[in-house]
C-alpha cells in the first residue's frame, strides 16, 4: 500500500525534476527495425558489426562514454568475425561498458567467463577502487550467476555493468541496487559502472534502504534526449559521404549516452510508477541522472515516521474531542488531512520518502476510535438535552444548546427573562361541562397548538398548571429581543384562539378565552428539585408578577397585558397603549401594566 501511495506522488515529482541535458539515449525503436528490415533486409537481431558504426559516431562527437544495455551472450549468428568486429571496438580506448545480467539461478556460467570477468573487473577496481559509500552497510548483493557477453567480446571488454536489478513485491521498479558479487568479483549496476569509469560520479554516501535505493523519476518514457538507432547509423552514413548528418555530431558533445531497446517486441520494458511500459534503458539513465546529480529519494527514518504519524494522530484526536460543532469540525479534520498529504508529498519533491499509509491509516482509525469515545462520554450528554427539552424548546433552540453546552448552566443562574404567564377564562365552568375524555380531547388540542407558537418564537415552555401555561425567553440560552419574541408569540396565541374559537364552540360546546400576563426581570433559572426529580424551571419575584398580571387582565376586560419593563423593550417595535398603574399583591412598588396590540 505503501508503495502505492508513492506511486501516486511521483508524478507530481517527476513534474519538480529536469532531465541531465547531458544524458541521451539511443533507441533501438519500432522504426528502426522497419527501416533496417525494408531498406537493407537485415532482421533481428542483426549482426554486431551493424553497432559499430553507431559507436563511431558517438566517439567522433566526443561522447564522453556509452552505456550498453544489450546483452550479447551467445555468439553472432553471423560468425565470429561479426563478434570480433564489436570486440575490436570495444578494446579502443573509447569508454564503453558492456552489460552483464546478475542472477541469482538459472543456468551456470562457465569458468573461463568467470575468469575473464574477475581479471576486468580487478584490473579496474585496482586502478580506481569503488567508492565505499556505494556499498550497503550489509555489502552487496550477492548472486549465483550471470550472462556475460560472448567470449570474444568478454576478452576485449574494459568494464562489465550489471543491467539485472530487482523489482518490488508488486512487480514495479521503484529502486535500485548499486551492483553484486559473483565469485567475489564486483561488478556495479550499469548507471554506477559507467559513472565511475567516466569519473562522473559523486563519492557520496548514497541513501540506501536495506540494500536498495529509492529512484527519483524525472518524467514519462523518452524525458531524456532520445535518438533512433536508424537515425544514427544514417548520419554515420551522411557524414561519411560528406553530406550533413541527419543529427549533428555536436549532439553527443560531452554526453554519456545509453543504448537500448524500446521496440515492444523486444522486451526491454519495465512498469514504474509513470508508465507500465517504461524502457529499462531509460530507468538505467534515470539512475546516472540521479548519481551525478545526488537525486536519489531518501527514505524517511522510523523516528522521522513516527514524529509524523503521532503529529496527525494528536491532531485529528484533539480536534475530534474538543470541538463540538460539525460545521467547524469536519472542515478542519479536511483541513488537516489534506495539510498532510501536502506535506508528504512536498517532502517527497525535496528528495524525502515519508511513509503515508501508515500515518493516514493510523490517524484515521484515531479518529474513528475518538468519535466513538466522544458519543460514549459526551453523546449522551447531547441525547439527554435533546430528549429533555424537545418539548419545551424549538429544535434551533437545541442545536445551539448542543453546539454551546457551556449557554445551559444546570444548578441555576440569574438571568433576565421575559416570562410568559397565561390561564383559560372560566376554565372551572368549562371543565364541569364536559366529559373526561373531551375535556383530555380540548385541552391536548389547545395546549398543543400555544405551544407550538411560544417554541416558534423561541420560547421555553415551563410547565403547565391545568389549563395555564408557564414560559420564559432567554434561558437555556440568550436569546436577543426575547421580551418583542415574547410579546409576539402572545399576540400570535390570541389571534390562533379567534380563528379558532368557533371550532371548539362547535365540536366541545364551549367558547374560549384566554388571559396572559408577560413580565421581564431578574430570575434565577435552572434545574430545581430534589436529587430525584427536579425541573428546569425559573424562581423569583418577576416571574410571580407575571402570575399577577395574567389575573389583573379581570379587571380591565383585556387579553393580554405587559409590564413597563416589558414595555420598554418593545415600545420602539409594538404599539401598545398605556392601561393603568396598579399595585400587585406581593409588592410595595406599584406595576404600570399596557395593552399590546397588532
Amino acid at each position: 500500500i505503501e508503495n502505492r501511495t508513492w506511486d501516486l506522488r511521483t508524478p507530481f515529482i517527476a513534474k519538480s525534476s529536469a532531465p541531465d541535458p547531458k544524458i541521451s539515449l539511443i533507441m533501438i525503436d519500432q522504426s528502426s527495425l522497419d527501416l533496417l528490415a525494408e531498406e537493407e533486409k537485415i532482421f533481428w537481431p542483426w549482426p554486431r558489426e551493424l553497432y559499430v558504426p553507431v559507436l563511431s559516431y558517438l566517439k567522433k562527437g566526443r561522447a564522453r562514454g556509452v552505456g550498453i544495455d544489450i546483452l550479447f551472450s551467445e555468439q553472432s549468428s553471423y560468425g565470429v568475425e561479426d563478434d570480433n568486429s564489436l570486440a575490436d571496438f570495444v578494446g579502443e580506448d573509447f569508454p564503453v561498458v558492456m552489460a552483464v545480467a546478475l542472477r541469482s539461478g538459472g543456468k551456470a556460467v562457465s569458468q573461463e567467463r568467470l575468469d575473464l570477468m574477475r581479471d576486468i573487473q580487478t584490473a579496474l577496481s585496482n586502478n580506481n577502487p569503488f567508492p565505499p559509500g556505494w556499498v550497503p552497510e550489509n555489502g552487496l548483493t550477492k548472486f549465483s550467476t550471470a550472462t556475460p557477453p560472448s567470449i570474444d567480446i568478454l576478452k576485449k571488454t574494459k568494464i562489465l555493468g550489471n543491467v539485472s536489478s530487482p523489482n518490488d513485491s508488486d512487480g514495479v521498479f521503484r529502486h535500485i541496487i548499486t551492483g553484486g558479487t559473483i565469485d567475489n568479483t564486483t561488478i556495479l549496476t550499469l548507471p554506477f559502472a559507467l559513472a565511475h569509469y567516466l569519473g562522473i560520479s559523486k563519492n557520496l554516501a548514497l541513501p540506501f534502504n536495506n540494500d536498495e535505493i529509492a529512484v527519483r523519476f524525472a518524467g514519462p518514457a523518452r524525458t531524456y534526449k532520445t535518438y533512433s538507432f536508424a537515425a544514427v547509423l544514417r548520419s554515420f552514413q551522411q557524414e561519411a559521404a560528406g553530406l550533413e548528418p541527419q543529427i549533428p555530431l555536436s549532439e553527443f558533445k560531452d554526453s554519456v549516452v545509453f543504448i537500448g531497446m524500446d521496440a515492444p517486441g523486444l522486451l526491454d520494458l519495465r512498469p514504474t510508477p509513470l508508465s507500465q511500459t517504461f524502457p529499462g534503458v531509460e530507468y538505467h539513465a534515470t539512475v546516472l541522472d540521479n548519481l551525478v546529480n545526488n537525486q536519489f529519494i531518501r527514505k524517511a527514518t522510523l523516528f522521522e515516521n513516527l514524529i509524523l504519524s503521532l503529529a496527525l494522530i494528536l491532531s485529528v484526536v484533539a480536534s475530534a474531542l474538543f470541538i463540538k460543532n460539525t460545521r467547524i469540525l469536519v472542515p478542519l479534520i479536511s483541513a488537516i488531512f489534506l495539510f498532510a498529504l501536502f506535506y508528504i508529498t512536498y517532502m517527497g519533491i525535496n528528495g524525502l520518502w515519508i511513509q503515508m499509509a501508515v500515518p493516514l491509516f493510523t490517524s484515521i482509525l484515531a479518529l474513528i476510535s475518538a468519535l466513538v469515545l466522544q458519543y460514549q462520554l459526551e453523546g449522551s450528554n447531547f441525547r439527554f438535552i435533546k430528549q429533555a427539552f424537545k418539548y419545551y424548546v424549538s429544535p434551533e433552540v437545541i442545536e445551539k444548546i448542543i453546539d454551546n453546552p457551556s449557554s445551559l448552566a444546570l444548578g441555576g443562574e440569574k438571568r433576565e427573562l421575559t416570562i410568559f404567564f397565561s390561564d383559560i377564562a372560566g376554565f372551572t365552568s368549562i371543565s364541569e361541562s364536559l366529559e373526561p375524555k373531551d375535556l383530555v380531547d380540548l385541552m391536548t388540542s389547545f395546549l398543543s397548538e400555544m405551544t407550538e407558537i411560544i417554541i416558534a418564537h423561541g420560547g421555553t415552555v415551563d410547565k403547565y398548571i391545568g389549563d395555564a401555561i408557564v414560559a420564559f425567553w432567554n434561558a437555556p440560552i440568550e436569546t436577543p429581543d426575547h421580551a418583542l419574541k415574547a410579546v409576539m408569540a402572545a399576540l400570535q396565541c390570541q389571534k390562533k384562539i379567534d380563528e379558532t374559537v368557533n371550532y371548539y364552540k362547535k365540536t366541545y360546546g364551549v367558547p374560549i378565552k384566554m388571559r396572559i400576563g408577560i413580565n421581564t426581570g431578574d430570575v434565577t433559572v435552572g434545574n430545581f428539585g430534589s436529587k430525584k426529580r427536579f425541573n428546569y424551571t425559573v424562581i423569583g419575584d418577576s416571574a410571580n408578577v407575571a402570575s399577577r398580571v395574567e389575573g389583573i387582565n379581570k379587571m380591565f376586560g383585556t387579553t393580554l397585558l405587559i409590564t413597563e419593563n416589558t414595555y420598554n423593550q418593545v415600545k420602539d417595535k409594538l404599539d401598545c397603549i398605556e392601561i393603568a398603574t396598579v399595585k400587585v399583591v406581593g409588592r410595595d412598588k406599584p406595576v404600570t401594566l399596557f395593552a399590546p396590540y397588532s
